[in-house]
């Protein structure tokens, strides 16, 4: 009779410490579960969570064959110095209901979403002569070299520092414009080139 309760209290302390296993143990597959990677998808292929550092932020000028550009930065984007026109950069993702890209959908998709397609642009960070460079490209190419390639430095111009935006290819990182923070400094110093830098072989001025 002894022995049967003994017995009976051994299976009994068996089964609980099995089950309190069990349940310490669920919590942390539950997390597991929770914490799996999930490829993020959006309705139009982008999210916009870039900003500017702030300074960057502000108007920019240059000075290229005899004619001032500008250029201005906001938080999420800017006006172009080509058209003037405002682009928001924004981070690709895949498009919603697909497991693909912008640029892996079809003409037919890309042609009905244009009209929102046409007011972003692809950003992504690439480090270039041991640079780091902020590169705005079109949000349908995958490729990088249809794009523009952005450096931000203090140099040093007649014993002053100044503030020196560099505009260069994305792929090669070779420098073909400089922006400057007043149309004074931008036309002084357009045809400056500093001697460590990598510039086009022929001159943009």
């Amino acid at each position: 009779m002894k022995l049967r309760k003994i017995i009976t209290v051994l299976l009994a302390t068996v089964t609980l410490t099995t089950v309190s296993g069990l349940l310490t143990s669920q919590p942390e597959m539950v997390q597991a579960k929770q914490t799996k990677i999930k490829i993020k998808k959006t309705k139009n292929g982008f999210t916009a969570n870039f900003n500017f550092p702030q300074s960057w932020r502000g108007k920019w000028y240059s000075y290229t064959n005899q004619k001032l550009k500008s250029m201005e930065i906001h938080s999420k984007g800017l006006n172009t110095p080509w058209t003037g026109e405002y682009v928001k950069l924004v981070t690709p993702t895949k498009v919603k209901g697909t497991n693909k890209y912008i640029w892996q959908m079809g003409h037919k998709w890309n042609q009905k979403h244009y009209p929102v397609i046409k007011k972003v642009s692809r950003v992504s960070t690439k480090t270039l002569n041991k640079q780091k460079w902020i590169i705005m490209s079109p949000i349908d190419e995958k490729s990088l070299k249809m794009g523009y390639a952005f450096a931000l430095e203090t140099r040093q111009l007649d014993g002053t520092n100044q503030e020196i935006m560099f505009e260069a290819n994305p792929i090669t990182g070779q420098i073909y414009e400089q922006f400057f923070r007043s149309p004074e400094l931008a036309q002084k110093y357009s045809e400056y080139r500093f001697n460590d830098l990598n510039y086009l072989s022929y001159d943009v001025n």
